[in-house]
């Protein structure tokens, strides 16, 4: 009896292997989605996440398998702008929010806020009367994508929008400005000669810039729908650029599709990036000259229109391409930003890699933190955070020791503390 059944699980399992590698990559998505959240709704349960969130709103606690954490929450100024996105910045030991429609706020050692005059909204290009059609994506309004800064100056990444002729069009620019607490006075900074015409459907608008220790500016560029001059050599679209001048780049990786963070890791003296994938698919990858990552051909996401005639491939080392340090394959949790904490940091998971994370496909990927280490050419997944909000950026103070994350849900700061 033992031995016919044994037999017939043999058969079984050989069917199955043989009918999984008939079917093509979506059908396999939509199956595995269906046991994955069949697999949620049995062990994860809903309460559990409520008793999480209790956590965070009544103990001002957030739980991880390294210790429970003190997180606190500091509510915005309020402002009239359509979207909540904002970007972080540590000077000294005091905060900087950048709003995505340009608005700035300086926080002091107690937390206390005071907006910083700047002249970014002259330079977004929010004047121009934007198509009427396009004025339903609030992305194409509020255009910051990035803060950092370096030396005294803050540099801002941004969607820019000038008109050609009856058209808006757009590019991947980033301005810079001496830090002052009355008012920062920007200017271009990188203004590269390459637009795409603005339509509805213009959906991959991230960026990152960040700086090696030799002062060497990386600009990551989405591809801005333009997925046919990736691997062109003329323009930035969907590569990660070394800027030289006000409108000369130097290209050092291609085949990105839509960059959320940049993170220059000083001690290894590597350059890592985030990105989003289609359905499935966001990418961690180590960024290397001359290397090409995939986009459009390669993903271990599925396609984001099944009727799209133009084939993703799943493997790519096999395509020539370079393989992502981690990546998502079913429900991507729609990460942002990438940091590293201090080896000298008291929070448990010193010297780890921390990766935020927007809604993403489902509760259980979202609203996260993530924590990688690093071994070799790949990132392990250690632990992840749940924190109840959408994360657009998240930056470490080394001198506090704290993590500082940019909430969207409510527009606030959330602030880890180790002790």
């Amino acid at each position: 009896m033992i031995k016919k059944i044994s037999i017939l699980a043999l058969f079984l399992i050989l069917i199955s292997t043989i009918f999984w590698n008939f079917i093509n990559y979506e059908y396999q998505n939509k199956i595995l989605k269906s046991l994955l959240i069949s697999y949620e709704k049995i062990t994860f349960k809903e309460s559990k996440y409520r008793k999480l969130e209790k956590k965070i709103n009544e103990e001002n606690i957030i739980v991880s398998k390294f210790g429970n954490l003190k997180f606190k929450k500091v509510k915005l100024i309020e402002r009239d702008s359509n979207q909540p996105l904002g970007y972080l910045e540590i000077i000294k030991d005091e905060i900087i929010y950048l709003a995505a429609n340009g608005d700035m706020y300086f926080f002091d050692k107690n937390l206390n806020q005071t907006q910083i005059k700047n002249n970014l909204n002259e330079l977004i290009g929010n004047n121009i009367k934007l198509l009427e059609e396009a004025l339903f994506n609030p992305y194409f309004k509020d255009s910051i994508r990035d803060l950092f800064f370096h030396k005294s100056y803050l540099y801002v990444v941004l969607l820019y929008k000038e008109m050609d002729n009856e058209n808006v069009r757009l590019s991947t620019a980033v301005l810079r400005g001496k830090f002052n607490k009355d008012l920062i006075e920007f200017e271009f900074f990188f203004k590269p000669d390459n637009f795409t015409k603005l339509d509805i459907d213009h959906a991959h608008i991230g960026g990152r810039v960040v700086v090696d220790d030799n002062d060497n500016f990386f600009l990551a560029v989405p591809d801005h729908d333009q997925i046919e001059r990736i691997y062109e050599n003329d323009n930035i679209f969907g590569k990660v650029v070394k800027i030289k001048t006000l409108k000369n780049f130097e290209i050092i990786s291609k085949g990105h599709r839509n960059p959320q963070g940049l993170f220059y890791d000083k001690k290894e003296k590597i350059l890592l990036e985030t990105e989003h994938g289609p359905s499935g698919g966001d990418e961690i990858n180590l960024i290397k000259k001359n290397l090409k990552y995939g986009w459009p051909t390669t993903s271990l996401g599925a396609k984001d229109d099944p009727e799209d005639p133009h084939p993703i491939y799943h493997n790519h080392l096999k395509h020539g391409f370079e393989k992502p340090l981690f990546s998502w394959r079913l429900y991507n949790p729609g990460i942002s930003q990438i940091i590293k904490i201090s080896e000298n940091s008291k929070f448990n998971f010193k010297e780890l890699y921390m990766v935020s994370s927007l809604s993403g496909g489902s509760m259980y990927t979202g609203n996260h933190l993530y924590i990688f280490s690093k071994k070799e050419n790949k990132f392990i997944l250690e632990d992840k955070i749940y924190i109840n909000d959408r994360i657009r950026d998240l930056i470490y103070d080394s001198k506090n020791d704290r993590i500082i994350l940019a909430l969207e849900s409510q527009e606030s700061l959330g602030i880890i503390s180790s002790e």
